[in-house]
């Protein structure tokens, strides 16, 4: 297996935390669907994708990936240009 290097946050470090401890038998999903704040059906999918995937899994899908709602580079360069023009 290659070795992946995961950027989390501290919410997601926690959740991953969370999940391990109802894999060792230490909280009981419900339990950990008030720790992490979700409901007990949305803490039953990440505990799903937590046990196929391991602690990358609580990291939310989008994260490393472009906006859709980006600008696109050409208008942002020229929306600096005017403002650069206006400036001077």
């Amino acid at each position: 297996m290659k070795a992946v290097r995961l950027s989390m946050s501290n919410r997601d470090v926690y959740r991953a935390t969370v999940m391990r401890m109802v894999t060792e038998g230490r909280h009981t999903l419900g339990e950990a669907a008030g720790k992490i704040g979700l409901s007990y059906r949305q803490a039953k999918r990440i505990y799903r994708r937590y046990r196929e995937e391991g602690d990358g899994a609580v990291i939310h899908r989008s994260v490393g990936k472009p906006s859709h709602r980006r600008i696109s580079e050409e208008i942002r360069q020229n929306a600096v240009e005017h403002y650069l023009r206006a400036v001077r």
